[in-house]
């Protein structure tokens, strides 16, 4: 019993911990939720914490690559400093709007250089 609890105990409980391999493994995939994210239509993840919304969109991000697709996935809660401008309320809401944009625009240019490094001229 004692060997089953340290086992229990060693399990990462959160997607973003994990390996992308381990991610892919234990996909378990639900109704249809994997068609409708991977179609072309805009989609909303939303849902509790730990209901599997990283993980999925991990397995998304892995076969679109995988299809020879270019995907990122960004971690909103990276974004930003530490201090949490975003919600500084002594900072106007335009400026703060306009840096979080800022960021966002950063991160996703950065994703997207690391993929055409990484493919070196092979996207389309």
């Amino acid at each position: 019993m004692k060997a089953t609890n340290l086992a229990f105990l060693r399990i990462a409980k959160r997607a973003e911990r994990q390996d992308d391999e381990v991610l892919a493994r234990t996909f378990v995939d639900f109704g249809s939720v994997f068609a409708a994210l991977s179609s072309i239509d805009h989609q909303i993840v939303f849902g509790r914490r730990g209901t599997g919304k990283t993980h999925l969109l991990t397995v998304l991000r892995q076969t679109k690559r995988g299809n020879g697709e270019l995907a990122i996935q960004l971690d909103m809660r990276s974004l930003g400093s530490a201090g949490g401008i975003y919600a500084d309320a002594s900072i106007p809401t335009a400026q703060r709007a306009t840096r979080l944009l800022v960021d966002v625009l950063a991160a996703i240019h950065g994703a997207l250089f690391e993929q055409a490094v990484e493919h070196d001229g092979m996207l389309n």
